[in-house]
């Protein structure tokens, strides 16, 4: 699910709470920015971080596919990576 969908719904759950979405992609980010400000999701907070099981900083991959577009299924912390034969980083060309 899409996070924009998960942030609603959550926000409908939560009226009288509060819902943190982290998106550490920036084009995800600002699709999830504009369906928080186009749906009035006044308790939603939009973060630019990823969570994990320590502190630091890390890479996102976000791979791109033959056509220029983002794979963004495939995006991932950490180096660029080869997964099924397909390579995930920089290129998919």
């Amino acid at each position: 699910m899409p996070p924009a969908s998960v942030a609603k719904l959550f926000a409908r759950a939560a009226a009288e709470g509060r819902v943190y979405a982290v998106e550490p992609g920036s084009y995800a980010r600002s699709i999830l920015r504009s369906v928080v400000w186009l749906h009035g999701l006044a308790n939603v907070v939009v973060l630019p971080m990823a969570l994990g099981a320590v502190c630091g900083l890390g890479t996102l991959t976000l791979p791109v596919k033959r056509r220029d577009s983002l794979a963004f299924g495939f995006a991932h912390l950490g180096r660029r990576t080869t997964a099924g034969g397909q390579l995930l980083g920089s290129s998919w060309r």
